[in-house]
């Protein structure tokens, strides 16, 4: 983007200390896309192709990377891995062009679930290039990596 100017996806409101988030939402649509992971998800795992906490550790100023949280707004502003924006699941559909766009998208949520449902947003909407945090943030807490938190 543009120097001075937010990214595509980034709410009006953000700043490096206040985070990035697409805005908050109601807890029944995160409800709905929860139910939706463990009734339509692939129980066998993720079809993208994964990144160990270490690996993606070392690609944090890759430029290239679009690191995407899928997780709701205040899970995110509690913590979140350093660079990471969020575009919480049932966003994900009205976003689909920035991630196209980016070279490198990387998923992650707290393990799994979020992030296969999100997997199944992408795939359906053509989305061919993008990849997981292997084990999500659960993951990259066990390997004590840096994490951030933002103020609202």
């Amino acid at each position: 983007s543009e120097a001075g100017k937010p990214p595509p996806w980034a709410t009006p409101e953000s700043s490096p200390k206040r985070g990035k988030t697409m805005d908050r939402l109601p807890e029944k649509t995160l409800a709905s896309a929860l139910i939706a992971a463990s009734l339509g998800a692939n129980a066998g795992g993720l079809n993208s192709p994964g990144i160990a906490a270490a690996a993606l550790l070392q690609r944090l100023s890759d430029s290239q990377l679009l690191l995407i949280d899928v997780r709701n707004p205040d899970e995110y502003f509690a913590e979140h891995i350093p660079g990471a924006i969020n575009i919480p699941v049932p966003r994900l559909q009205g976003l689909l062009d920035p991630i196209r766009q980016a070279t490198d998208p990387v998923l992650y949520c707290n393990d799994t679930r979020l992030t296969r449902v999100a997997e199944q947003i992408l795939s359906r909407n053509a989305v061919k290039h993008f990849s997981h945090l292997d084990g999500g943030l659960a993951a990259w807490r066990r390997d004590r990596l840096p994490l951030e938190r933002s103020w609202r």
